[in-house]
């Protein structure tokens, strides 16, 4: 197996990080529709909080990938790292705007 350089390596823990996320949730979910475990709902604003935190792995992995790219000289490499910061910014404004209350109770 080839060695993986430093970008690489933050990228893909990053994603496997969000993947595990995925698959608790999904889990989660499945035992809340089947009853085993009773339905919780929390307030907006843990939810907007965790929404966050959850899709902040994916946000690293991109950004990642994308430093990992621009150094093997792609040009998909810029896209990513612009996408990732753009989707961070906006994510830290979702989730400042869920702390404040702007989308209800």
């Amino acid at each position: 197996m080839k060695n993986l350089d430093k970008n690489q390596k933050i990228g893909l823990i990053a994603l496997a990080i969000f993947i595990a996320f995925l698959i608790g949730f999904s889990v989660l979910s499945s035992l809340v529709q089947s009853e085993i475990i009773p339905d919780f709902t929390a307030s907006q604003r843990v939810q907007g909080i965790v929404a966050f935190f959850m899709f902040l792995p994916l946000c690293i992995a991109m950004f990642f990938a994308g430093k990992h790219f621009k150094s093997k000289g792609n040009k998909i490499g810029s896209v990513l790292t612009f996408v990732s910061i753009a989707l961070f910014v906006f994510g830290i404004l979702q989730a400042l705007l869920s702390l404040l209350g702007a989308y209800g109770s």
